[in-house]
C-alpha cells in the first residue's frame, strides 16, 4: 500500500517570507555579533564539506573516465555534497517549530547562510577550475 504524501500548496520562497515575518518584532532583538557568530561558524561547516567532498572525489577518482577534463565532474560532484538548500533547512525548522520555538528566528541565519553559499561556492568553482586547466595545460 502507498503511503499518501501531502504536497503544499505554497511554494518554499513564500513559506520563506511567512516564517520570517511572523516573527519580525523579535528580529530587531538579534545582535550583530550573534549573526556574524552563527555565520562564522557556517563557514567553518561549509569549508569542511567541500574540503571532505574534495578528498572523497579525488579518492574515489571520480571523472578519470575524462582524463585531463576531470575536473569537469568532480566540481559538480563536490559542489552537490556540499551544499545545503534554503527550502530543505525552513521545512526542517517548521516542523520543528514547537521544539525551538520562533522558527521565523532561526530561518534568518539559513537565508544569510544560504546566499553566503553561493559567494563562496562562486569563488571555489572559479578557482579550482583555474587551477584544473593549468593542471591539464602542464600536462601536455
Amino acid at each position: 500500500m502507498l503511503a499518501r504524501v501531502e504536497v503544499p500548496e505554497e511554494p518554499e520562497a513564500v513559506d520563506v517570507f511567512v516564517q520570517v515575518s511572523s516573527s519580525a518584532a523579535k528580529l530587531a532583538q538579534i545582535g550583530a555579533s550573534s549573526m556574524l557568530v552563527v555565520t562564522a561558524g557556517w563557514m567553518i561547516i561549509h569549508g569542511t564539506y567541500l574540503a571532505l567532498n574534495m578528498l572523497a572525489v579525488r579518492s574515489l577518482r571520480l571523472g578519470s573516465f575524462l582524463g585531463k577534463d576531470k575536473w569537469k565532474v568532480e566540481v559538480p560532484v563536490v559542489l552537490v555534497g556540499s551544499q545545503k538548500t534554503l527550502p530543505v533547512a525552513v521545512t526542517v525548522l517548521s516542523q520543528l517549530g514547537s521544539v525551538i520555538g520562533e522558527v521565523g528566528l532561526a530561518v534568518v541565519p539559513c537565508i544569510m547562510c544560504h546566499m553566503l553559499q553561493i559567494v563562496i561556492d562562486s569563488f571555489f568553482v572559479a578557482k579550482y577550475t583555474q587551477l584544473r586547466r593549468r593542471e591539464t595545460e602542464t600536462a601536455q
